[in-house]
């Protein structure tokens, strides 16, 4: 075999096929460039969000902590619903009870309002009956001051020209005289009485 066919690569034929290389590989490069930068900024995207995730989770505690003290709050609320519940009813119970109560008071006033109107129908005819009985008293009244004052005059000017002998006489007229001053008395302080109840 003769010496090689192949010629050496000089130094300048190394420096082109570099220079070639490189205009080759730049696009490259600036590509593998474009995509750290991209790389970059997607890790800072992650980063962001997994921060805007984190705060997110502070967050949905904080939502499940109130929502845990609102569920504590409405079963509060619920009791005391309850309660209220019981007082209201135990309200209408009481309110029941008194409406039966004012029903029986209101019976028992139309039964006393029935029984005052007997009375005041009773002393309408216990006045009118007084006024009779006093009519009648005044007329016995005037009967006996005319009838026994004239029977009294009679027998005075009767039997006084024999007053001598009739002295125990005297003394009985005496007597009735006195006793029916008595019953005038009596016949006026009933008539008295009479008119103070009328």
């Amino acid at each position: 075999m003769g010496k090689g066919c192949h010629k050496m690569l000089t130094k300048e034929d190394l420096q082109a096929l570099s220079a070639m290389m490189d205009q080759k590989l730049e696009p490259v490069h600036t590509e593998i460039k474009e995509v750290r930068t991209e790389i970059k900024g997607i890790k800072a995207e992650i980063k962001d969000m997994q921060a805007e995730i984190k705060g997110m989770h502070i967050e949905i505690k904080d939502m499940q902590t109130e929502i845990k003290g609102m569920q504590t709050e409405i079963k509060g609320m619920h009791i005391e619903i309850k309660d209220m519940q019981a007082e209201i009813k135990g309200m209408h119970i009481e309110i029941k009870d008194m409406q039966a109560e004012i029903k029986d008071m209101q019976a028992e006033i139309k039964d006393m309002q029935a029984e005052i109107k007997d009375m005041q129908t009773e002393i309408k005819d216990i006045q009118t009956e007084m006024k009779g009985m006093q009519r009648r008293i005044t007329l016995i009244e005037l009967n006996i001051e005319n009838e026994l004052g004239r029977n009294i005059n009679l027998l005075v000017e009767t039997f006084i020209p024999v007053a001598k002998k009739y002295e125990m006489e005297a003394v009985k007229i005496e007597v009735m005289q006195a006793e029916i001053d008595v019953v005038k008395g009596v016949v006026k302080e009933h008539s008295k009485m009479l008119q103070n109840i009328s």
